[in-house]
């Protein structure tokens, strides 16, 4: 009922919600939201309003650090309606994200910490 509701409000909220399905579902960068966004061809204002259309419908939860988490029963209900060639587009989606947002090699201490959430969530595909 909710997903039917947010679909009627903004469509592509929903391409944002599969993709997030597949992140780890603790402190999701707001990056990789708005790069993904970004790669989809979203304009700029549903780049910010799409993942507060979520957190309004209790898809998505603002974390610390200007980053959301999303229930893990959201993720499973979401991914099950999932066919085996949109599974395969989204989890591309998702490595391609990770890749360009991962800082190479550095000493620099914030690089270190962006470095750890993101193998997070590259590590969240291996239990899919």
């Amino acid at each position: 009922m909710t997903v039917e509701r947010i679909k009627i409000e903004n469509e592509k909220a929903i391409k944002l919600l599969n993709f997030i399905a597949y992140l780890n579902p603790d402190k999701i960068p707001s990056e990789i939201i708005f790069d993904y966004l970004s790669q989809e061809k979203i304009n700029n204002e549903d780049v910010n309003e799409i993942p507060c259309l979520l957190v309004n419908y209790s898809m998505l939860a603002r974390g610390e650090d200007q980053s959301y988490n999303i229930h893990r029963l959201v993720q499973e209900v979401t991914r099950d309606k999932h066919s085996d060639p949109e599974k395969s587009g989204l989890l591309d989606a998702v490595i391609r994200i990770i890749d360009q947002q991962m800082p190479y090699i550095s000493n620099n201490r914030d690089d270190s910490v962006k470095q750890t959430n993101l193998y997070l969530h590259l590590s969240a595909l291996e239990k899919i």
